[in-house]
């Protein structure tokens, strides 16, 4: 196998994200602010109920453009992640690296290669996120959520993060990026396989590949929503917070516990999970995973 094809498969796996989340900003702009409405209080104002809802109070309030902040951020968050998730995902399944007995995807070595991708990806996307949090948090004061950073845009985000906090701020919130990574990549990843897997063993769907990739990517997206939630709303808040607010210690175990003291006891958290999860499993991650997977999968399993 040659590092041209490999260099491919991870660029492709990059840039196919990047072209999905042209067209699923807005719903990450609604998940950033659901998940930071509430934000370790108990009692609060409900600007968004909803995705749709969200969608609907961000375009009266601050114009349609707003439903695109932060984009720039996230192509780059993207770019990283799926550089690193998709490719080396694709490689490892080209050499047979996560085949178990009859050829078949192996739970444990398909989560491996998945995870190891997904764990690396995030970690070198963790400023990116950062800065893509911050951004799509900001909003009009009548609608605001979460503490209200001033940036300009993503450059300058950055620069003025590494100015104030240094090289080590750039990675704030990187510790449940590396669980998200891993347990979303391998989750999603698995089970994408094992339902494209069962559905071509049944001799369902084999004449149409893009169809059969979106049934898997369906599938796949809906049980990594399932695992990563937690860890991305931890991811978010810690990524949006002051240097040293609302949490304590900029500690995972600190961050999970906070948010289970406030939040847990008036059920906020049903709320972000079936608001704006769901509804970002069913739009975001299944057209990114399809047009990630069917683009790698399909532009690089020829020549």
């Amino acid at each position: 196998m040659s590092l041209a094809r490999d260099i491919t498969d991870m660029g492709m796996g990059g840039a196919s994200a990047m072209f999905a989340t042209l067209f699923t900003n807005p719903i990450e702009v609604v998940k950033t602010r659901l998940q930071l409405q509430g934000e370790l209080r108990t009692n609060h104002a409900v600007y968004y109920r909803s995705v749709p809802h969200g969608l609907y109070v961000i375009a009266r309030n601050e114009g349609v453009v707003a439903l695109q902040r932060g984009l720039s951020a996230m192509l780059g968050f993207q770019f990283f992640l799926n550089t690193f998730r998709l490719g080396m995902f694709r490689i490892c399944e080209r050499r047979g690296l996560t085949a178990g007995r009859g050829g078949r995807t192996s739970v444990v070595k398909g989560a491996a290669a998945a995870g190891a991708g997904g764990a690396l990806g995030s970690v070198a996307g963790t400023p990116f996120f950062l800065v893509k949090t911050r951004l799509q948090a900001q909003a009009a004061k009548a609608i605001s959520v979460g503490h209200q950073h001033k940036h300009t845009g993503t450059f300058e985000a950055l620069a003025d993060i590494y100015a104030k906090e240094g090289f080590k701020g750039l990675f704030r919130g990187v510790q449940p990026q590396i669980p998200r990574g891993a347990v979303g990549s391998a989750s999603q990843m698995v089970s994408f396989s094992y339902a494209k897997e069962s559905l071509v063993s049944r001799g369902w769907l084999t004449e149409s590949p893009l169809l059969l990739s979106f049934c898997g990517a369906n599938l796949g997206g809906l049980v990594m929503t399932v695992c990563l939630n937690p860890f991305d709303v931890v991811a978010t808040r810690l990524s949006n917070q002051r240097k040293y607010q609302p949490y304590r210690v900029a500690r995972l175990d600190r961050s999970v516990w906070d948010i289970y003291q406030e939040d847990g006891r008036v059920g906020s958290g049903r709320v972000k999970v079936a608001g704006s999860r769901w509804m970002h499993a069913a739009s975001d991650r299944t057209n990114r995973r399809f047009t990630g997977e069917v683009y790698v999968q399909q532009w690089t399993s020829y020549g």
